[in-house]
């Protein structure tokens, strides 16, 4: 299953989904994975308020105020809506393999894609995809396990010895076998599949214009038939230019994610 984020508006007082999501799953929240001393506010509140239809409802009537994100010196920005995770049909990851004695098949639902990072191996071009849910939280920065990317890289076959090309974000400009796009993010995982638009003009309005009545979406397989991959960056006045080439992948961000 393809995992999607849905906006919850939590101090709605007739939303009595917030609590009964929060209390069967907890882990289907966004915040729940990036921001645990945030969410840990949630539950507090929830629980003070149990009784009523929406305790967050509740809190806000009483306190005229929005629960705020943890801070030190109770000053963090405030908490207007939850993010929770909706399914999809789509691709899946199977890691029943991780849990040892497991008798039922175990998928790992995923979310739009963060990035991914391409590498060439002896066996061609590889896409290493990236979920928001890789992304962790800790003091004043995420980062993206090591543990986690290494499962990554072993999942998509991925050897020690390849050469990492660049990680590719959404609008990030990437040539494809003498092909220019902008980035729109991993269409199929198990596919090795990504989604790309035109870089002048939005494909979908490009057909529009030219009368083309097929999907208006551009997709593209990575895998032994590629031959060339290599990112591209631009200018203010919009000139591209090969990007150089990092020797490493960035795990660590010390801007939001949210």
């Amino acid at each position: 299953m393809i995992t999607s984020f849905k906006p919850l508006i939590i101090y709605d007082k007739d939303n009595v989904n917030v609590k009964k999501l929060i209390e069967k799953d907890a882990s289907k929240f966004l915040m729940y994975h990036h921001d645990p001393k945030t969410f840990e506010k949630i539950q507090m509140v929830i629980k003070q308020y149990n009784d009523e239809k929406n305790p967050l409802a509740k809190y806000y009537e009483e306190k005229q105020s929005y629960i705020t994100k943890y801070a030190k010196h109770d000053n963090g920005p405030q908490v207007k809506n939850l993010k929770y995770i909706g399914k999809k049909v789509g691709s899946h990851l199977d890691v029943t393999h991780d849990y040892t004695g497991s008798k039922n098949k175990l998928v790992k639902l995923s979310k739009k894609s963060f990035r991914f990072d391409i590498y060439y191996t002896k066996n061609g071009y590889k896409m290493v995809p990236l979920s928001y849910l890789d992304v962790k939280k800790k003091d004043s920065y995420y980062f993206i396990p090591e543990t986690s990317y290494k499962k990554a890289l072993d999942y998509k076959k991925v050897e020690s010895t390849a050469q990492f090309i660049g990680s590719f974000y959404y609008n990030d400009v990437i040539q494809i076998d003498n092909e220019i796009f902008k980035v729109i993010g991993v269409n199929n995982i198990e596919t090795n599949r990504i989604e790309l638009d035109m870089v002048d003009i939005r494909y979908k309005e490009y057909c529009e214009l030219n009368g083309i009545k097929t999907t208006p979406r551009i997709f593209k397989t990575i895998g032994k038939s590629t031959s060339h991959i290599e990112k591209y960056t631009t200018d203010i006045l919009g000139n591209l230019y090969k990007a150089a080439p990092p020797k490493k992948p960035q795990l660590i961000f010390k801007r939001g994610m949210e």
